[in-house]
């Protein structure tokens, strides 16, 4: 393959639980929360004799930051940045009577903690020394077992820009089916963490966009991504599932504009034909005893299919506001294997915006609202589902969030945010939607071979609205003296997740046949809406105790009701 690339339950029903989980885990490290979407540095400062400086100020500068953070390392000659949006660094270390040194290039990414330590050298003259190629590249203060997907290795590597077939990429990720070319577009790809395939979750700028116990809900625009990490296991109280954790930062703009834009486009001219002979005959046996019941004319089932992404940002006011625009739409009409159909998968993020605003030194505002919607005209339609029982999709969902940051002091961090996740997913019939003419009558489904009767309805409609508003608030906190050093983190989150699935069947019956005989008959009183409505609190709280150079423990608690 090539490319062409220019870069039934009625009624109201609450379900209520109490789970106390408490986690010990004790290795030579800190704790990184699995809810995060920043990193953090910290480091001791020290003279060419090993003697800790206190009073030392240090200076984070990046892309990524409005305005610089200071600290001031302590008596123990030790600083700490809680809290750092993803990107690249440089660390000024200054103190009169001492050479400024500074520490470019240091990746921050999501979800784990870097230890920048530096040590001065007495000043002879006024200069400053730079130093590159020694930024740290591993964590050693995290329990978690992930993968970090920054924007340049999105980029560089060759992948579908689809997040499953990234994914597929991570340690520990065992994915139920693989992307080639873009084949796998406008379907969602299960996966398997160590094992373990449920209780997933998905955040997106912190965002609580977790579908289904396993299931994202939406198409992402790749373009607007500034890094996203997903965890396999070793998650700490601030996760609410055990499974993978999935999250994702995007862009914020910057003090100048800048801007990319990506196309491709692929089509049947471009694609390989790579069917063997035997499987283009129907039972006909390989040497390794491979067939098709149903002759493939072709492998890859993609006709054509083309990627348009493009994002924009910059300043509102430099040093005080930035702002980040993208747009994304990935269209693909792919050929029904042993079916003389074309499905369409359209995927479009109208708009992702973020919004950044600096109030102070100290404090940060930030607004995030992304649409998505998908299109697919023929959904499940395939030599068992005739046209008639296809069923037509328009979906679209909207994560939303205005979110409050402050730095207080060298100490401590403060995040509170408050959010909101629509999610609407109708599956319909395609006569509604003019693809199909009749005739039209009663639905039927041949038990015996799963395959619907031509002319008949299906029996999944559904109109489905979701409302998902979310309160997060979290604070962390250190503190020196107590038998060593003590990272605390304490946090509370609300979510209420409302479902009101709309169900109706066009003929208020539904056929079960086995071998070509009624066997059983499916009854309706449409339209229904049953509603599911789950009011959700948890409070956590997590202490990374560094006893001495040899011993942290991780310890963590987390009640949900």
């Amino acid at each position: 393959m090539s490319r062409n690339a220019t870069i039934v339950s009625f009624g109201r029903r609450v379900s209520r639980f109490s789970v106390l989980t408490m986690t010990l885990v004790v290795l030579s490290g800190a704790l990184a929360s699995a809810q995060d979407f920043r990193g953090r540095v910290n480091g001791v400062v020290t003279d060419n004799t090993g003697a800790v400086l206190p009073g030392v100020t240090v200076t984070a500068t990046s892309p990524a930051l409005i305005q610089p953070q200071v600290q001031v390392t302590g008596g123990d000659g030790a600083y700490r940045f809680l809290a750092l949006p993803p990107g690249l660094y440089t660390l000024a270390f200054e103190l009169p009577g001492f050479t400024t040194l500074r520490r470019e290039d240091i990746r921050v990414v999501i979800n784990q903690t870097l230890t920048v330590d530096a040590q001065l050298q007495v000043a002879t003259l006024q200069e400053t020394v730079t130093v590159t190629g020694e930024s740290p590249v591993v964590d050693t203060t995290t329990t978690t077992m992930g993968t970090n997907f920054t924007k340049e290795l999105l980029t560089e590597i060759p992948n579908a820009r689809d997040i499953w077939a990234a994914m597929a990429q991570a340690p520990g990720m065992q994915m139920t089916s693989y992307d080639v070319g873009g084949s796998h577009t406008g379907t969602q790809t299960g996966y398997r963490t160590y094992g373990f395939d449920d209780q997933n979750q998905t955040k997106l700028e912190g965002i609580d966009t977790t579908e289904g116990t396993s299931a994202n809900a939406g198409y992402f625009d790749f373009g607007s991504f500034e890094e996203f990490s997903v965890g396999g296991a070793g998650n700490s109280a601030e996760s609410f599932a055990g499974g993978a954790s999935l999250s994702i930062s995007v862009k914020s703009g910057g003090d100048r504009f800048s801007g990319n834009w990506y196309s491709d486009w692929e089509g049947d001219a471009t694609i390989s034909d790579n069917v063997p002979d035997n499987l283009r005959v129907s039972n006909q046996r390989d040497n390794n005893g491979f067939f098709v019941r149903s002759a493939l004319r072709r492998g890859n089932p993609i006709d054509r299919q083309y990627d348009l992404n493009g994002n924009v940002g910059g300043p509102i006011w430099k040093r005080k506001a930035w702002f980040f625009y993208s747009y994304r739409l990935n269209d693909q009409y792919k050929t029904i294997l042993g079916f003389d159909e074309l499905e369409r998968s359209k995927l479009s993020n109208k708009y992702t915006f973020k919004g950044t605003f600096q109030l102070g030194k100290n404090n940060q505002i930030i607004g995030f609202l992304n649409k998505r919607e998908k299109l697919q005209d023929k959904r499940g339609i395939g030599p068992s589902t005739p046209l008639s029982a296809a069923r037509y999709q328009s979906s679209r969902n909207y994560p939303m969030k205005v979110e409050w940051t402050s730095v207080l002091g060298s100490r401590a961090f403060l995040d509170v945010m408050a959010a909101h996740w629509y999610n609407f997913f109708p599956l319909r019939p395609t006569i509604e939607a003019g693809l199909y003419s009749g005739p039209w009558g009663p639905g039927r489904l041949d038990t015996a071979t799963n395959v619907f009767f031509d002319g008949g309805a299906n029996n999944s409609y559904q109109d489905q609205k979701r409302f998902k508003p979310q309160f997060y608030a979290s604070l962390s906190y250190f503190q020196d003296g107590w038998h060593g050093s003590h990272d605390f983190k304490f946090g509370y989150d609300w979510k209420r997740d409302r479902r009101k699935r709309g169900l109706d069947q066009p003929f208020d019956i539904f056929y079960r046949d086995n071998r070509g005989l009624v066997n059983q008959v499916d009854l309706y009183n449409t339209p229904v809406a049953p509603i599911n409505d789950v009011v959700y609190n948890a409070a956590f709280v997590s202490d990374t105790w560094k006893y001495n150079n040899r011993l942290t423990l991780n310890l963590g608690g987390r009640l949900e009701f």
